[in-house]
């Protein structure tokens, strides 16, 4: 070929190398060293010019132009078909039996990183900002603090600090929260307690006088055994609602997990509750929990979620007319038990559904409610790795309360 020839052809193979180029570029393929367009783009356009620019004199094949620039074609092809057929088979072949592909993570910082160590003060940075929340920058002492990047490291630990000192602050607030609202629920219960507990009392009171009579008298002394078995069975009524109030009354941060049976939990929660349920005309239906039904969790801190819940649907029926019932239902599926607490109410307006569960946000009359119910419910809900959601697709109020059977530790550990 002639020197314009020559120059012609450097220039389309140019071309189609910044071509190939754009197109690895386009679709994100990695080729540092450029051997797709150089080697493989480019080398393939030599090999067809061959036919269409050299000397078929020179070349000696005996081959007509066409006939040439064919041949050309078909060495690509089969030249392409067994370096990069063989290849391709042979290291599917090697790969099922060792790794031939860096890791994902290898890719996306670059071979030059990954294999040869190369860094930068920009890695550099990265890496002094994969730390846990209590690093500080002091820490770090091979980081030029008076680099550009160090004045990054320097203002991003800053914000750092703050932000774990504010997140401190709202966990504080938090369990202020949480405390304000098992007092407050305590005051409202306090009558309801007084009630419960003076009605067995009375039957106390009632029993001994019969056995003081049947004492003093010496009469049907046989009653005796009966009454002491009615006295001693009320008491130990007595004894269970004192227990329910002290663990519903203690701080149960720290309590461990146990295993729950969920009718157990409305029956208890049922002890703070009744006489305001009666006191208001609400009826309360929970027949149809399956009493084998359980699950694991924090005992005082589920029954907190219950008495919540059944308080706020008994006040929310205080103002309404017609037949007022709560009713208390439960399913288990997929590893997580749904309680669903569905009251008579006619559901909950949409403006209010985004703020209800808001801390301190009420509905209710100044000095009848602290807006803190539904909130810490909540929280103690998504502590537990489950949520508190209202449910629009009943016709009525109810709310949904979403726990999982098995503490989220345990499950972890089965499937480690």
């Amino acid at each position: 070929i002639n020197v314009d020839e020559a120059a012609v052809i450097a220039l389309i193979g140019v071309a189609i190398a910044e071509l190939v180029t754009k197109i690895l570029y386009k679709y994100r393929i990695d080729d540092v060293v450029s051997v797709i367009p150089v080697h493989l783009a480019a080398g393939i356009w030599g090999t067809i010019a061959v036919g269409i620019f050299g000397n078929l004199e020179d070349l000696g094949t005996g081959l007509s132009r066409f006939e040439q620039i064919k041949t050309q074609l078909i060495g690509v092809a089969v030249v392409g078909m067994w370096s990069f057929g063989l290849a391709y088979v042979l290291l599917r072949f090697f790969s099922k039996f060792v790794p031939i592909r860096v890791l994902i993570e290898e890719e996306k910082i670059g071979l030059n990183v990954s294999e040869h160590g190369a860094d930068t003060e920009l890695r550099s940075l990265l890496n002094i900002m994969k730390v846990d929340q209590n690093s500080t920058l002091e820490e770090k002492t091979d980081f030029d603090i008076h680099s550009d990047y160090g004045q990054i490291a320097k203002r991003y630990f800053s914000v750092l600090t703050a932000l774990n000192k504010n997140t401190d602050r709202l966990l504080e607030k938090e369990k202020q929260l949480a405390s304000s609202s098992r007092f407050t629920a305590l005051g409202e219960i306090a009558g309801n307690i007084a009630h419960e507990i003076n009605t067995p009392l009375a039957a106390i009171l009632l029993r001994a006088g019969h056995i003081k009579k049947v004492i003093e008298s010496g009469n049907r002394t046989e009653l005796i055994p009966k009454f002491t078995d009615e006295i001693h069975g009320t008491a130990l009524k007595v004894e269970k609602i004192i227990k329910d109030l002290l663990t519903f009354a203690r701080n149960d941060q720290e309590e461990a997990q146990q295993v729950i049976n969920a009718k157990e939990v409305v029956t208890d929660s049922l002890v703070f509750c009744q006489s305001k349920l009666d006191k208001l005309g609400v009826s309360i239906d929970y027949a149809s929990l399956n009493e084998s039904l359980e699950f694991k969790a924090n005992r005082s801190q589920i029954l907190q979620i219950a008495i919540n819940l059944i308080n706020n649907s008994a006040d929310a029926l205080s103002e309404e007319d017609g037949e007022k019932w709560i009713r208390i239902s439960a399913i288990e599926a997929d590893g997580f038990i749904k309680i669903e607490f569905t009251d008579s109410g006619k559901g909950i307006p949409k403006e209010l559904q985004d703020k209800i569960m808001d801390p301190l946000f009420t509905t209710k009359e100044i000095g009848k409610g602290t807006g803190l119910g539904l909130s810490v419910s909540k929280k103690i809900a998504e502590k537990h790795h489950g949520n508190l959601i209202i449910d629009n697709s009943c016709e009525n109020t109810c709310f949904v309360l979403t726990l999982p059977i098995e503490s989220i530790e345990k499950q972890d550990d089965r499937a480690a």
